[in-house]
C-alpha cells in the first residue's frame, strides 16, 4: 500500500499584474483558517509570472501516512500542481512512492492535451487538481468524474478582474459577496491558456468527460451550463476521446417478457429472511446455512470488499499530525444520554461545562457514518473483515433534539430527547457486528441552539454556494457527525463517557441508493412508467452524480480534518453494477426495505446483518431528525426551498 499520502486544500488564482480590482491574492487571507482547517500540518504557496498575469498556488496540508509533501509540488521545467486526491488505481505507485509526486511526473511530461486527460481519467480514487503547465502557459483544473472533492470557482466578470480556485468558500460581503463562488462543474475539465502581452485570458476550454464517442452528460446541457457562466472570458468545448468515464454505459436490457411469473434468480437465491414479511419465503433461516447465496451477490461483496480494504487499509496511524489534530475542531457542548438497547433513556446528563476535561481520546484509525442501515451496516461488516481484531472502529452517530419529554420525579420538568429513528436502528444493528471486536458507538447529541451556533459559525460558509433546505439539513448532520465527539454506547468500560473520535478516515455510504434504485421516486417511476422508468431514472441518477452535492459533504467532513471516501462509488464497484440488468439488482414489485438495493440487502444478509438488511432507506436528514428539527418534514418547507436559515442568498 501507498505509504506517503497527503490531503490538501486549494488555493489558486490568476490575476492581471498592477490591477486594482486583481488584487485576488489576498483573498487568500480570509480563507486561510477555512483552508488550514483541511489541511493543518504544512503551508506552502508559489507565484509563477506568466506575462500580464501573475499565477499564485497555495496548498494547505493533512498529512496521511508518510513524510510531509508539501504541494504545490514544482518540477524542475517550472510544472506546479495542487493535488487533493487518492490514487487507489489506474496508474503503478511504488510503497515509497508519494501520490502527489507520481501524477505530476505522469502530467509533467506531456504536452498533447489528449494523454493529460488520458492519465488523469484513468486514475482510480477520487481527486480535485490545479496544475500549472509551463510549457504550454495553462492552468488545467477539474474534479473526478462523480465530483468527490469539492473545488470552487470564481471566473473574472470584467477586465482586470481574476479567476480563483478553493476548495472552500468564504461569505464576506467586502471581499466575497454573495454569487461569488461557484461549484467546478464536473462535467468535464478545464484548460485555459494565459500570459500572451496583447491578452491577459485566452478562452476557457471545457473537455467532457466522454462515453465511447458521445460526452457523457447531454452535450446541450453541458453548452447550457457554460453560456449561463457570469463572465467575461469566452468559453468552448473541445470533444477530446483522451476523458473516458472509467466504467460502462448502464445496461438498459429489459427483463423477459414472462419475467413476472419466472422465478426471479436474485428471490430464488436470496435469504429467506429477507423474504419473511412478504411471506415469499417458506420460513426464516439463516443465510449462512442455506446454501443459497446468490453469484451475483457474492460477485458484489468481493468487489466491494476490495473496496473497502483499499481504503482502511490506507488509514493514517493517530501518530500522525497528531498535535494539529487535536486543536483542530470547535469544540461543542453535548448533551450526553445513556441508553441500552430496548430501554428507555436515563435522565440526560448535564456535561455542557467540562471544556473538553475528561473527553477519550479514540483510540480507532477508522470511523464510519453509523445510521444502522443496510448501507452503513455492510461498510461496518466489511471494515471488520479488513482489520485486525485488536483494532478499535468507531461508529459515529448523530441526533438532534427533538421535541422536549416532560417527566415527572426527582428530575422533573423538560428532558432533553435524542430518541431518533436513526439512534434506535444503531443500537439495535450494532448486536449483529462481530462480537470478537471492540466498536465505538458515538452518540452525537445535537441540541436546537447548537445547530443554530454552528450553522452560523461553520455550516452556512461550508455548503455556501449552496442554499437549499436540503443543504442546510445534510450540511449540519454530516459537519456534526464528521466532528465526531458524542458520548459512548455500548458494552465497554467507557460507556456513558465524553469520546471524541481521531480517526482521519470516515467511511460514508454514499452512492448505493443512486445505483440501486433506493429513493422513493424510483419506486414511483417504476409504477408509472414500469422497468424502462425506472432504468432511464437510475441512468440519470448516475449521470448527474456529480452534481448532487458531494463537493458540499467533502467541504463538511474535511473541516474537522477527515477523509470523506465512498466505497459505493469505487470505480470497480461502479462498472461492476453498470454491466448487470435492473431486474438482477433490484425489484420494486417487492414492498420497502425488500425490493430496492436488494442485491445489497442479500450482500447485508449474507455478512450477518439480517435487521439492517430489512430496514427501509432512511436519508440522513430525516433519520437524525435534523429535518424535524428545520421544519422541512412537516410541509412547512421543500428540499428545493431557498433556506431563510443559512447565508442570505438572492431568490
Amino acid at each position: 500500500y501507498i505509504k506517503t499520502r497527503t490531503m490538501c486544500g486549494i488555493f489558486a488564482c490568476v490575476e492581471c499584474v498592477g490591477s486594482v480590482a486583481g488584487k485576488a491574492w489576498h483573498l487568500k487571507h480570509p480563507l486561510i483558517e477555512r483552508l488550514k482547517r483541511r489541511g493543518p500540518d504544512l503551508l506552502q504557496e508559489a507565484k509563477i509570472p506568466c506575462g500580464n498575469l501573475n499565477v499564485h498556488l497555495l496548498g494547505t496540508l493533512l498529512q496521511m501516512r508518510g513524510p510531509a509533501t508539501p504541494q504545490p509540488q514544482q518540477n524542475k521545467n517550472g510544472d506546479c500542481l495542487l493535488w487533493n486526491g487518492n490514487v487507489f488505481g489506474g496508474v503503478q505507485i511504488e510503497s515509497h512512492e508519494n501520490d502527489t509526486v507520481k501524477v505530476l511526473e505522469l502530467l509533467g511530461g506531456q504536452k498533447d492535451p489528449k494523454e493529460i486527460l488520458a492519465t488523469l481519467s484513468s486514475i482510480k480514487g477520487p481527486w480535485a487538481f490545479v496544475f500549472w503547465q509551463a510549457c504550454t502557459r495553462s492552468l488545467w483544473f477539474g474534479r473526478d468524474v462523480f465530483g468527490r472533492r469539492s473545488l470552487l470557482w470564481h471566473l473574472p466578470t470584467s477586465v482586470g478582474d481574476s479567476l480563483v480556485l478553493c476548495s472552500v468558500g468564504l461569505y464576506d460581503p467586502k471581499h466575497m459577496p454573495l454569487g461569488y463562488w461557484l461549484e467546478v462543474p464536473a462535467t468535464g475539465l478545464f484548460q485555459m491558456k494565459c500570459g500572451s502581452e496583447e491578452h491577459s485570458f485566452s478562452d476557457l476550454i471545457c473537455y467532457p468527460w466522454m462515453e465511447g464517442g458521445i460526452c457523457f452528460q447531454e452535450e446541450g446541457n453541458i453548452c447550457a451550463e457554460l453560456s449561463s457562466l457570469q463572465t467575461s472570458l469566452k468559453s468552448r468545448i473541445i470533444k477530446n476521446e483522451g476523458l473516458q468515464v472509467p466504467f460502462p454505459p448502464l445496461n438498459k436490457k429489459l427483463p423477459p417478457p414472462d419475467f413476472s411469473v419466472r422465478t426471479n434468480p436474485l428471490k430464488e437465491s436470496c435469504s429467506p429472511g429477507l423474504e419473511s414479511s412478504v411471506q415469499v419465503a417458506k420460513k426464516e433461516t439463516d443465510i449462512a446455512s442455506s446454501g443459497a447465496d446468490s453469484a451475483i451477490a457474492q460477485q458484489l461483496l468481493a468487489i466491494l470488499q476490495q473496496a473497502v480494504e483499499t481504503r482502511v487499509m490506507r488509514a493514517p496511524p493517530l501518530d500522525v499530525g497528531k498535535e494539529s489534530l487535536e486543536s483542530a475542531s470547535t469544540p461543542r457542548n453535548h448533551a450526553s444520554t445513556e441508553v441500552t438497547a430496548g430501554a428507555s433513556k436515563s435522565p440526560p446528563v448535564d456535561i455542557s461545562a467540562a471544556k473538553g476535561e475528561n473527553v477519550i481520546q479514540g483510540r480507532a484509525r477508522v470511523a464510519i457514518l453509523y445510521s444502522g442501515g443496510v448501507d452503513s451496516a455492510v461498510l461496518a461488516a466489511l471494515t471488520d473483515r479488513c482489520l485486525d481484531d485488536s483494532e478499535e472502529i468507531d461508529l459515529i452517530n448523530v441526533a438532534f433534539e427533538q421535541t422536549a419529554i416532560i417527566k415527572p420525579g426527582p428530575i422533573a420538568g423538560p428532558q432533553k430527547n435524542f430518541d431518533v429513528p436513526d439512534r434506535k436502528s444503531a443500537i439495535e444493528t450494532l448486536a449483529e457486528l462481530s462480537s470478537r471486536r471492540r466498536w465505538n458507538l458515538i452518540q452525537v447529541n445535537v441540541t436546537l441552539d447548537e445547530v443554530n451556533r454552528l450553522r452560523k459559525e461553520h455550516v452556512s460558509h461550508l455548503v455556501y454556494p449552496l442554499c437549499t433546505v436540503l443543504d442546510d439539513s445534510i450540511g449540519c448532520a454530516l459537519w456534526c457527525a464528521a466532528q465526531g465527539v458524542g458520548v459512548m454506547f455500548g458494552d465497554n468500560p467507557d460507556q456513558g463517557k465524553l469520546y471524541k473520535s481521531r480517526a482521519r478516515t470516515l467511511l460514508v455510504g454514499i452512492g448505493a441508493d443512486e445505483q440501486l434504485a433506493g429513493y422513493s421516486r424510483h419506486r414511483t417511476k417504476f409504477r408509472s412508467s414500469g422497468w424502462k422508468g425506472l432504468i432511464d431514472e437510475v441512468e440519470m441518477d448516475i449521470k448527474r452524480l456529480a452534481r448532487r452535492n458531494l463537493g458540499r459533504d467533502d467541504r463538511c467532513i474535511a473541516d474537522h480534518q477527515k477523509e470523506g471516501q465512498f466505497p459505493f462509488l469505487d470505480e470497480e464497484v461502479v462498472c461492476y453494477l453498470q454491466q448487470l440488468p435492473m431486474w438482477s439488482k433490484v425489484d420494486l414489485s417487492l414492498p420497502r426495505g425488500i425490493g430496492e438495493k436488494r442485491v445489497l440487502r442479500e450482500v447485508a444478509a449474507i455478512l450477518g446483518c439480517h435487521t439492517a438488511a430489512r430496514l427501509p432507506k432512511r436519508a440522513i436528514q430525516f433519520g437524525s431528525r435534523m429535518a424535524k428539527l428545520s421544519g422541512s418534514s412537516n410541509n412547512r418547507e421543500h428540499g428545493s426551498d431557498i433556506s431563510d436559515r443559512l447565508l442570505p442568498h438572492p431568490v
